[in-house]
């Protein structure tokens, strides 16, 4: 019987571990693996033009996909799922993507804005020509927020992405990188000299869609006693938002600084821009007259909002015209009060507030013909009685 020494069974070893770790092409070459390269995809948010871009991050994670068997017409290509250890190593790495308040919209009627994503293939190698299959997977939350696009079409949070690796002359190339929205979709033939795939489904973008809601604090000045052009100091108080939000406020039909004029002595600053703070919450005090009103902008479904009218000697009505499921009825029912509170705004809303003043006016004479006619009359008559009770006093 035949003796092996030990180093001949350590080079058959070798041998065997080789052929398990490189394939080998039909004609007997060994194919030098190649690394993947990067691609791209886009994640966009979508929103009013007048509501500010959110602070969220989205994180995205890769994992195998799933294996197919090619169709016995041909018309589609076998797929290999991703990181087989046999055809394929290691894994594709995505970055987080984070939109931040300030962060400019990229749509000319700012209605969206988008960002693009990088998927790393710089880890990955490929042995074999094939499609390799990988599955992306979005995570992040923020109130407001649901994922789908301005149809209100719901978006799926996964999506495969395939990889083309071709033979050309003898030599492994990535050739393609396909991103849809079907895990079990068949992979296409390469078509043309563009290497594009054609399917239906192909979807690179993962899309949200950001709702809101606007609060208008209007006001308006009746009676016979009211100031049309005094201002009314309102405080409002924003909670339950996230950290850092900002809220655009609308000014055209306010002043962005008050006017000293009658009984106003003071100037004070309305401002255009609202921002929370660490916790949630903002205060700002703000000065409209009669027939004037401000728009607080893009507040997300679980923000609430309080309006405190300061104390002034007018009685005061408030109407409530919107969201009214979270407010306190009392406020709804506009009676006399000085205070509105929203938890959670779930539509566009109007508070309306106004103020009376109003006197009893005296009747007669006086106050008919007016003023300084009144007196003059007045002395006239007086004139006559004296004048008269002195000639009869001469005669005497």
């Amino acid at each position: 019987m035949k003796k092996f020494t030990r180093s001949s069974v350590a080079l058959a070893a070798l041998l065997v571990a080789g052929m398990a770790t490189t394939p080998i092409c039909a004609e007997g070459k060994v194919y030098t693996p190649v690394s993947g390269t990067n691609t791209t995809f886009d994640t966009t948010i979508y929103m009013k033009d007048a509501a500010s871009v959110p602070n969220v991050t989205f994180k995205y994670g890769v994992t195998q996909g799933t294996g197919q068997n090619a169709d016995t017409a041909g018309k589609n290509l076998a797929v290999h799922k991703g990181n087989d250890g046999i055809t394929s190593t290691g894994m594709p790495t995505i970055a987080d993507i984070t939109f931040a308040a300030g962060d400019a919209k990229t749509a000319t009627d700012g209605t969206a804005i988008k960002k693009t994503g990088t998927v790393d293939f710089s880890g990955v190698k490929f042995m074999e020509p094939g499609v390799y299959r990988y599955v992306v997977t979005e995570t992040g939350e923020l109130q407001g927020i649901t994922h789908e696009d301005q149809a209100h079409k719901k978006e799926d949070r996964e999506k495969a992405l395939d990889v083309y690796v071709t033979d050309v002359d003898g030599a492994l190339k990535v050739s393609a990188y396909v991103m849809h929205d079907k895990e079990d979709a068949a992979a296409k033939q390469l078509d043309g000299a563009d290497n594009a795939v054609r399917l239906d489904d192909k979807d690179t973008n993962f899309e949200h869609l950001l709702t809101t809601s606007d609060v208008v604090l209007s006001k308006k000045v009746t009676g016979n006693q009211g100031s049309k052009d005094e201002y009314f100091k309102f405080t409002v108080n924003i909670k339950g938002a996230v950290a850092g939000t900002q809220f655009k406020v609308d000014l055209t039909n306010a002043d962005a600084e008050t006017k000293t004029t009658g009984v106003n002595t003071e100037k004070h600053t309305n401002p255009a821009l609202l921002k929370a703070g660490a916790d949630g919450t903002l205060t700002q005090d703000f000065w409209i007259q009669h027939n004037q009103s401000i728009k607080i902008q893009g507040l997300a479904g679980e923000t609430g909002y309080t309006v405190t009218e300061a104390e002034n000697a007018y009685k005061t009505n408030i109407v409530v015209d919107g969201d009214k499921q979270n407010a306190t009825a009392d406020d709804i029912a506009a009676v006399e009060g000085k205070v509105v509170t929203d938890a959670a705004v779930t539509a566009d809303t109007t508070v309306a507030y106004t103020n009376d003043k109003s006197g009893a006016v005296p009747t007669g004479l006086i106050m008919s013909i007016g003023g300084p006619a009144a007196i003059a009359l007045l002395g006239g008559v007086g004139l006559v009685t004296i004048n008269a009770r002195k000639k009869k006093e001469d005669e005497e």
